[in-house]
């Protein structure tokens, strides 16, 4: 099965390699779409409506860690930068991993 959106066929069947695609505006690569991104921050719900309004920096304690961003796997409403879910860390799946820079 190549394409889980009915329509859309990007050539891989689950993640593709780094670089694949034209970067976006800002010139930055595989930001939305491969895989979602592990984050340090603790996930909780409505942490967002009793945090610092910049650059907040997650609950101190909790189970599950904030991933953001899309995958392959995630809906066409979930691809995007400020998509945030959770995961617990525990798991292992092929949709969900981190973002390398330099």
């Amino acid at each position: 099965m190549i394409g889980i959106w009915k329509g859309y066929n990007d050539g891989y069947v689950f993640t593709a390699p780094v670089g694949s695609f034209d970067p976006n505006e800002f010139g930055l690569y595989d930001m939305t779409g491969n895989v979602l991104e592990w984050c340090e921050d603790c996930y909780d719900e409505d942490y967002y409506s009793k945090s610092l309004k910049e650059n907040p920096k997650g609950p101190s304690t909790g189970i599950c860690r904030v991933v953001r961003g899309g995958s392959w796997f995630t809906g066409p409403k979930g691809v995007r930068c400020a998509y945030r879910n959770r995961d617990d860390p525990s798991l292992r799946n092929n949709y969900v991993g981190f973002r390398c820079v330099r």
